[in-house]
């Protein structure tokens, strides 16, 4: 019994198995009357395999409980064998609703329109030799390939029109939302993904080469839109309420090796040595909310309309391709050893909202609008190619490269209008916020504890207010995992239900609706330097090489960010009053450590060694750039016989890069 296997019970659920590895050759009866599957220490129940006829009728496809799905076809060539192929991932999920009310004295629509959608895949895809003695006539190749893709299409439009002689009420509410998962769980948190090619303690002798790669490529395309209308007309009064959210969530995760760890007793031989992993992965992330609000009344017409997109894009990746522990020694007999890691990733995101509110009335017109765009991006990488504890030996070159290219390119953008007019009044109100957070080398630490959550229920809070030092972990949207300390001096009180009798209790979530992003009250202290490692190098390892020795590290790390937020408000009326705010922000870092290195050249078990080559040459080389582009435009005009106005705008960008870059040889004594 191996940690992952599944066992199907009499009634046919399925379990799996997580405890440790049972001993090789040992027996487990798995009868329920012997075995406590109730035990979530050992064991976790998942929803059972499942198996269909492919619509060709030669073939099936098995989707396994974790929703894992893989092709097996009969291979036309050979028909008593059976090719198995993972598949990717198409999803297109959409909803629609509309709601249209009308009434000779009162018309009301409500509508709301919900989509939401989860894909996840994980990966095991594995050459190896293990524990082997092999000889070879010819070449000795090891070599795994994995190509993972998710499309997502997650679409929900909610439309509400209402008219009414007397009163015409109109609301209305879309929501799409999108999680999208290589290398990760369901619920967001880490899985074991891997592609490797990799010799364990074996012994190879090969008259051709030793080739060993590993290739993995993933990809996330993810379109994710939410559309929200309400209208409403009446001959007193009019009100139309319209809100659209959005939230995009992807994350890829992959550990990608060609590696030798051991050489068994005899060592490996071969005329050629080559060791190659390389890593592509790349999000395509597109996020935008559009909400609709507009009222027309013959005495009062209302509108609030608010559209929200939420993005947060992440990709996780080790990549390596190494030489360990090989004391006996690794030789390139006519030829080279070569040594290579590479390491692509590329982040693409545009959260982009807009909001619309127009109120008009024969005595007053109120409209309010908000939109807010929020992104948060993560790289954090590893791409090293190295020997350690070895002894390499090529009649040729020994060549140890590693090398990674990172980038962000994220647009974010978010406009608001909202438009008023009445003869006595018009008054319109409009926010509009962009946020961008672009990290490569830096992550959230999950396992940091918090005081608080934003889930923690009205009255639980000490005191019913936050004081200074104490902290709040974010548990959905943008910045979920986020924890932020309160740095303010005076103390964030719980708010009060401000009308009891409307059926909403304010009080209900309110850790979740506090700007978390206001720097002079709160502080991201989860945020943690996890530098990009970019590293070349040969530890304790000895190197008799015929021709040159190179050891190269070339980082190339690239932050573009356009972050704009507009907002407009427009009244007329006897009195005409408008309020515009616009806000942008953008914080982008970059931490890498870009190292080319010889520490040592003796062996783990002491014995005296050395470096020859022909000539000997490292390199370390960085390339981090940043350009951010941040504004602001805020627009507020009333016209009347007592007009008002009043218009903000704020631009904030911060930018870090703090790398590390060395390149030198110690302890080759």
């Amino acid at each position: 019994l191996s940690t992952g296997d599944t066992v199907q019970l009499a009634d046919g659920t399925v379990y799996r198995y997580l405890g440790a590895d049972q001993p090789d050759g040992s027996k487990t009866d798995l009868s329920e009357d012997l075995i406590d599957y109730a035990n979530d220490s050992n064991w976790k129940k998942v929803s059972p395999n499942r198996i269909a006829t492919l619509s060709d009728g030669d073939g099936w496809i098995l989707t396994a409980g974790d929703g894992t799905a893989y092709v097996l076809r009969q291979d036309a060539d050979q028909p008593d064998q059976i090719n198995v192929s993972r598949i990717n991932i198409n999803a297109v999920v959409a909803a629609a609703s509309l709601s249209a009310g009308i009434g000779g004295t009162a018309g009301i629509a409500l509508s709301a329109a919900v989509s939401d959608a989860t894909n996840v895949i994980l990966t095991h895809t594995n050459a190896y030799i293990e524990s082997s003695n092999v000889e070879s006539a010819g070449d000795v190749i090891l070599d795994a390939e994995n190509t993972a893709e998710i499309n997502a299409t997650v679409v929900s439009l909610s439309v509400a029109l209402s008219a009414g002689g007397t009163a015409g009420i109109g609301a209305s509410i879309g929501a799409a939302l999108a999680h999208n998962f290589i290398g990760f769980n369901a619920d967001g948190s880490d899985a074991e993904a891997e592609v490797s090619a990799y010799v364990s303690d074996a012994s190879i002798t090969a008259a051709g080469d030793l080739t060993q790669t590993a290739t993995a490529e993933q990809t996330i395309n993810a379109l994710v839109l939410a559309g929200s209308a309400a209208i409403g007309v009446g001959g007193a009064a009019g009100l139309g309420v319209s809100g659209s959210g959005v939230l995009a969530q992807n994350k890829i995760g992959m550990d990608v090796h060609a590696y030798i760890d051991g050489d068994g007793a005899s060592g490996i031989f071969a005329d050629n040595v080559t060791l190659t992993a390389i890593d592509v992965s790349t999000i395509n992330s597109f996020a935008g909310a559009a909400s609709l609000a507009a009222a027309v009344g013959g005495g009062v017409g209302g509108a609030l309309s608010i559209g929200v997109s939420l993005a947060q894009n992440i990709i996780s990746t080790d990549v390596a391709a190494y030489i360990a522990n090989a004391d006996t020694g690794v030789t390139a007999q006519d030829g080279d050893i070569t040594l290579k890691a590479d390491e692509m990733s590329t982040i693409r995101a545009t959260s982009a909202a807009a909001s619309l509110a127009a109120g008009f009335g024969g005595a007053a017109g109120i409209a309010i609008s908000g939109a807010g765009a929020v992104a948060d991006n993560f790289i954090g990488t590893s791409t090293q190619a190295y020997g350690r504890d070895s002894v390499l030996t090529a009649s040729g070159n020994v060549d140890i490269d590693a090398v990674n290219n990172s980038l962000i390119d994220a647009n974010i953008f978010s406009a608001s209008i909202a438009i008023a007019a009445g003869a006595s009044a018009g008054i319109g109100a409009s926010v509009g916020v962009s946020v961008a957070r672009n990290f490569i080398g830096w992550d959230q630490d999950d396992a940091a504890t918090s005081t608080y959550t934003t889930g923690t229920a009205f009255g639980d809070i000490a005191g019913g207010e936050i004081t200074n030092g104490q902290t709040v972990r974010i548990e959905s949207g943008a910045r979920a995992g986020g924890v932020y300390k309160y740095i303010g001096e005076e103390p964030l009180e719980e708010p009060e239900d401000s009308d009891p009798d409307d059926g909403v209790d304010d009080r209900v979530g309110w850790l979740a609706r506090v700007d978390y992003s206001d720097k002079t009250k709160w502080e991201h202290i989860n945020l943690t330097a996890n530098a990009a490692l970019v590293q070349a190098f040969l530890e304790d390892t000895s190197v008799a090489a015929g021709g040159n020795l190179t050891i190269d590290a070339d980082a190339d790390q690239e932050i573009r960010a356009t972050v704009f937020a507009g907002s407009v408000a427009l009244s007329g009326g006897f009195i005409g009053a408008s309020l515009s705010g616009a806000g942008a922000s953008t914080e982008n870092k970059i931490k890498t450590f870009v190292k080319a290195y010889i520490n040592g050249d003796v062996e783990e078990t002491g014995t005296s060694a050395s470096i020859s080559a022909s000539d000997v040459a490292l390199k370390a080389d960085d390339n981090s750039t940043i350009n951010a582009d941040t504004g602001a435009a805020a627009i507020a005009a009333g016209f009347g016989a007592g007009g008002i106005a009043v218009s903000i705008g704020i631009g904030l960008a911060q930018n870090e890069i703090s790398n590390e870059v060395d390149s030198y040889i110690k302890n080759a004594d």
